[in-house]
């Protein structure tokens, strides 16, 4: 598995300019995503947030909790479990629609991981000023995270 990360193109021509969301806005709108394990600073798949299109805003955990477990290779997977496990900590990135569309596909979006929406609590700050960042007065805001579906998991992992 960890061969298919090490040939993956980030930005292939044809799809460079895709929009996952189908939005009509342009590529320099800003997504707020929360990243754990191998996409966070230090790990291998980092690289994909290292691109013109991805700015760091700092750290963060997730206000609900929800199961972590891992796969034979050491891959961490969050489980769309909400009330179970632990607050997830993890990092948040403000990123363009090109570079969304190569997280999209690195994740498998939304065949394998599929992309939620869910609250967190900011830990510290990066660069949030200079993003657009709803956060409230309490430190929370609403990122978007890639979750395994419960439907994907088999019971047993879970009581892991």
């Amino acid at each position: 598995m960890m061969d298919d990360f090490e040939n993956f193109e980030l930005f292939p021509e044809e799809e460079a300019h895709s929009d996952p969301s189908s939005s009509d806005e342009d590529d320099s709108t800003d997504t707020v995503v929360f990243v754990y394990g191998t996409l966070k600073q230090g790990f291998h798949n980092h690289r994909f947030l290292q691109r013109d299109g991805a700015k760091l805003l700092g750290r963060a955990h997730t206000v609900t909790k929800y199961p972590m477990i891992t796969d034979s290779h050491d891959i961490p997977y969050v489980l769309n479990v909400p009330g179970q496990g632990h607050n997830i900590v993890g990092e948040l990135y403000a990123v363009n629609k090109t570079v969304l569309a190569a997280l999209d596909k690195l994740e498998k979006h939304p065949g394998w991981y599929r992309r939620e929406q869910i609250e967190v609590n900011h830990i510290s700050y990066a660069e949030r000023d200079e993003c657009n960042v709803d956060v409230d007065d309490y430190g929370v805001s609403s990122p978007w995270i890639y979750m395994l579906p419960e439907d994907r998991v088999r019971a047993e992992q879970l009581s892991r």
